[in-house]
């Protein structure tokens, strides 16, 4: 490749007096290069078009006609070569736009994926620090609960949206409990099933006064006297 053209190499003898060239790297333009060549390749062509056209010889001279036409002949050629070249040029700069048009907006892609890494990062820090701030909440809020309501609480994560309560009342180690199903988000009690320690019509009863569970407390009282009630009537037996 003829770099004596070139925007960027520098031409220098080396010491055993051959030709080299040093570029520098860091202001180097592989498109800025390509376009200069193709500039000049057009040029060139530009050039061997217009000395084909200006060879006349006179018609009386064989030797000079032989000599033009070789001349005429060898422009010919050389006008292909640069043809060629200018074809090439073209090739490698339409190629090399579609790389960077690539690559810019892989650049652009990954800058996105990084804004949005760093941004579930701080969501998760955030989730984090509020899942501990719940946590706490949820401890005191069953050791008072366990302590005013006698009460004995085993919790279990179910899932990433919410969690199981198992309540025993009385704290009698073997008897049966009452679920209730909490929502992680929303911090709210959603459900309850007290079919394994309420009867058909208690469990009704229960669910009718207490079914929207907007008031808590009540239903661990209601629950808790039944329960008891119950307690009483069989240490009673």
């Amino acid at each position: 490749m003829d770099l004596n053209n070139s925007s960027y190499f520098v031409a220098h003898t080396t010491e055993d007096g051959s030709e080299d060239y040093s570029v520098d790297w860091d202001t180097f333009s592989f498109q800025a290069e390509l376009e200069m060549r193709q500039k000049i390749s057009r040029e060139h062509v530009q050039v061997f078009e217009l000395l084909g056209q200006a060879t006349a010889p006179p018609e009386d001279d064989d030797n000079v006609i032989r000599q033009t036409q070789e001349i005429k002949d060898k422009i010919s050629e050389l006008l292909d070569t640069n043809q060629s070249m200018v074809s090439k040029y073209d090739a490698l700069v339409t190629e090399q736009k579609s790389v960077q048009e690539m690559i810019d907006k892989l650049t652009s892609h990954n800058k996105s994926l990084l804004e949005s890494i760093k941004k579930l990062e701080e969501e998760e820090a955030a989730l984090q620090k509020d899942y501990q701030v719940q946590k706490k909440a949820l401890q005191k809020g069953v050791e008072m609960y366990s302590k005013n309501f006698d009460l004995d609480v085993n919790v279990v994560n179910v899932s990433e949206t919410r969690y199981e309560a198992f309540v025993k009342f009385g704290n009698v180690s073997g008897s049966p409990s009452v679920k209730f199903i909490v929502d992680r988000a929303k911090r709210e009690v959603i459900d309850f099933d007290a079919s394994a320690v309420l009867s058909p019509n208690e469990e009704e009863e229960v669910k009718k006064n207490f079914g929207n569970l907007k008031n808590l407390p009540g239903l661990l009282c209601a629950l808790r006297d039944i329960l008891l009630s119950k307690k009483n009537d069989l240490n009673k037996v």
